[in-house]
């Protein structure tokens, strides 16, 4: 009875409505001077968060702090007792054996399926939350939360208690539903009343576990697959922030039925202000045994660290707000709310009391000295204890020199250079001329395979340039002959011979003719690749070439050679020597040799021929912040890690800073910082991430901690006027 009492001050119920709940669950009267009375023993046993023994009065409500109150706002909307009874035999199967091992299974294969599919749900996240969700995200969230809270009201009703009590809380400024299960504080067995505060995070994993088995098997896009995504994600932040002991939710109330420490803060946070800075003037001191000496330390400590970084996380957030909004004059007006709201908290806390009240031992000579000379040698050592200063940000890792072959418009090709000191050549290859058409180019190497500077990683091949080229090497050889003849004479068996292989040319040039007359109808009908007919006509016009020389040479034997007749055969052969040589220096030039020592990194992927990489040192690309980038220069020390060997270090200096600005995938404005990182175990590979140190020198301590906030309140506190 008295549990079921004192769960009823909860800050929303005065004298009157505890004195009716009471007689509505017991039907039996008590006065409100009793209650009175229970109220002044529970503030004296510190049991009543900002009450003081006897300060209560009747028809009055327990006062809290105003910031506590802006920090706790509870609202009482519905009392669920007719639902849940109406109910209460259907929703008993979801808390039976049967049902548990269905929802361990359920629990089970969702945590194999989030596994296997992570990747999946990390590229649905990225693109998810849009505007047009907001409504169904909210909608959703508050069907789940429902759910939750039901989870204890029947969990309650199960354990024999009942609920009359739910709505809505805005607990450090976050929107949250409660069930009050104060009926749970009069289970005598501990289990039951823990059972109660964790049936709403058990029925919060079950809805998780759910969801991800209806979001695997829905296709994407659809609106059940959204909603079951919408679960997955939000469940997360909600269980997250349910098991957080440090916030009055579900993980901070199974800690006060684990520990079986009632007002578990209240108690924490009296105890600390007794231990640190003594009691308030008529205060009775909280005793405490050494477990709850343990327990109220670290509690508080954690409680004071998460509530400081919270609040400060919130009160920034909403400055940036104020300030673009207002300017300087809202930044001002924001923070007398602030120091108002501190103010108020310390003075509802009896802080400013007890310290007045400790004045005298807070400011005796000997204290003050001691404190005095404490800081003074903090000071010092903060001025001339120098530390390294270290910045840390994201990287990519780039081959130090690189060396790119690619075609570019459909009639070249581009041989793109970047050097180590970052300069950049381009070369480009025509694969297209008037006198040879379509060229092709083929790549040396495969991936993996490495090359030294000046060795063979490319070539340009045309079948057009093979054939004209034999066929130029056997017009010189046929017109050189000639020549011979002419200047040596004829045989009247040199004139038999020459006839007869005559007759064998003519017939070889008339079956060619054939061959191509035929191999023309062909390609008119696209029987045949334009490749293979000018090879046909390329070996035809040789052969005619070769009847044609007979013939000249039968002529001139049966004629003889006069002297300017040898000299235009000379001339012929000096200018077919020349196209030859001119033919053989342009196949030369379709030979493409690496400009550096590298490895073949890629090969024919897209429109890239071949890919080369120097990677015995490797470029590695940091992406600074524009406020820190002060803090580096040239040749500082870097110590790298990535992702792929997190067990290795990797070190380097600082060779470049850009000169120009840009803006990152998040919005931030950053400067890439180049630093030279040696790879001579090949293990860095071009395109791997991971996280790179700057060491910025010794700085003392006092600038490494203050160099941030200094930097903000020069720009940031200048731009408000």
């Amino acid at each position: 009875m008295e549990f079921f009492i004192a769960g009823l001050f909860d800050g929303n119920n005065n004298i009157e409505d505890i004195a009716a709940r009471f007689e509505e669950r017991f039907k039996a009267k008590i006065s409100p001077q009793q209650l009175e009375k229970f109220a002044a023993n529970l503030a004296g046993m510190g049991l009543l968060e900002g009450v003081k023994r006897a300060e209560q009065t009747i028809g009055q409500p327990i006062k809290k702090a105003l910031f506590s109150r802006l920090l706790f706002i509870k609202i009482k909307a519905i009392n669920p007792e007719k639902f849940i009874e109406s109910t209460y035999s259907k929703a008993r199967f979801f808390y039976g054996d049967a049902a548990i091992y269905l929802y361990l299974l359920l629990i089970i294969i969702a945590g194999v399926l989030t596994v296997s599919n992570f990747d999946d749900m990390i590229f649905q996240l990225k693109s998810f939350f849009v505007p047009e969700i907001i409504p169904l995200v909210w909608i959703t969230i508050f069907f789940v939360t429902l759910l939750h809270e039901f989870s204890h009201t029947y969990s309650c009703r199960l354990n024999g208690g009942k609920v009359t009590d739910m709505g809505f809380l805005l607990l450090y400024f976050q929107p949250c539903f409660y069930s009050n299960v104060s009926d749970a504080y009069l289970f005598p067995n501990k289990k039951k009343r823990i059972a109660v505060t964790v049936a709403g995070i058990i029925s919060q994993i079950i809805v998780w576990a759910l969801a991800v088995c209806i979001w695997r098997i829905t296709e994407m896009d659809n609106i059940i697959n959204t909603i079951a995504f919408i679960i997955i994600a939000l469940s997360l932040v909600g269980i997250t922030f349910n098991l957080n002991p440090l916030l009055k939710l579900d993980g901070y109330y199974f800690l006060v039925d684990y520990w079986e420490i009632p007002n578990l803060r209240q108690k924490t946070f009296r105890y600390l202000r007794q231990r640190l800075i003594g009691l308030a003037e008529n205060e009775d001191r909280l005793e405490v045994t050494l477990r709850e000496h343990k327990i109220f330390l670290w509690y508080g400590l954690a409680s004071l660290v998460y509530s400081g970084l919270l609040l400060a996380y919130i009160f920034y957030h909403f400055g940036l707000f104020v300030k673009a909004r207002l300017g300087g004059f809202g930044v001002a007006l924001m923070t007398a709310i602030i120091l108002y709201f501190i103010y108020d908290a310390m003075k509802k806390g009896r802080i400013f009391q007890v310290v007045y009240n400790q004045r005298g031992a807070i400011l005796k000579p000997g204290r003050l000295m001691i404190t005095g000379a404490v800081i003074f040698i903090l000071v010092l050592a903060s001025i001339f204890i120098k530390i390294p200063h270290r910045l840390t940000n994201d990287c990519l890792v780039l081959p130090l020199e690189l060396v790119s072959l690619k075609t570019t418009t459909p009639g070249s090709a581009d041989l793109f250079i970047e050097r180590a000191n970052e300069e950049k050549i381009l070369t480009q290859y025509k694969l297209i001329t008037q006198d040879y058409s379509v060229l092709s180019i083929f790549p040396a190497l495969k991936v993996g395979d490495k090359v030294k500077s000046g060795g063979l990683i490319a070539s340009i091949r045309s079948n057009i340039f093979e054939a004209d080229k034999v066929g130029r090497h056997a017009n010189l050889e046929q017109y050189k002959k000639q020549l011979d003849l002419l200047e040596k004479g004829a045989q009247p068996e040199e004139i038999e011979q020459t006839e007869d292989i005559i007759s064998q040319a003519r017939l070889k040039y008339e079956k060619s003719l054939q061959d191509l007359n035929r191999a023309e109808s062909l390609f008119v009908k696209g029987g045949i690749p334009e490749q293979e007919l000018e090879e046909i006509r390329t070996s035809n016009q040789v052969l005619k070439s070769e009847l044609d020389f007979y013939n000249n040479q039968l002529v001139l034997l049966k004629r003889g050679a006069r002297p300017e007749e040898i000299d235009v055969a000379r001339s012929q052969v000096n200018q077919l020597e020349a196209k030859l040589i001119h033919l053989e220096s342009q196949l030369e030039k379709t030979i493409i040799e690496s400009p550096i020592d590298g490895i073949v990194t890629q090969v024919n992927t897209g429109n890239m021929v071949i890919d080369i990489a120097r990677m015995d040192t490797v470029k590695v690309k940091i992406r600074v912040p524009e406020k820190e980038i002060s803090a580096i220069a040239l040749n500082y020390p870097v110590r790298l890690k990535v992702r792929s060997y997190p067990g290795l270090t990797y070190s380097g200096i600082v060779v470049k800073i850009d000169p120009l600005a840009m803006v990152d995938d998040r919005g931030r404005s950053i400067i890439e910082v180049t630093a030279w990182i040696d790879n001579h175990e090949g293990l860095l590979k071009p395109g791997m991430t991971g996280k790179a140190k700057v060491n910025c020198g010794k700085w003392p301590l006092y600038k490494i901690a203050l160099w941030r906030l200094v930097r903000y309140l020069r720009i940031e506190f200048w731009s408000l006027w």
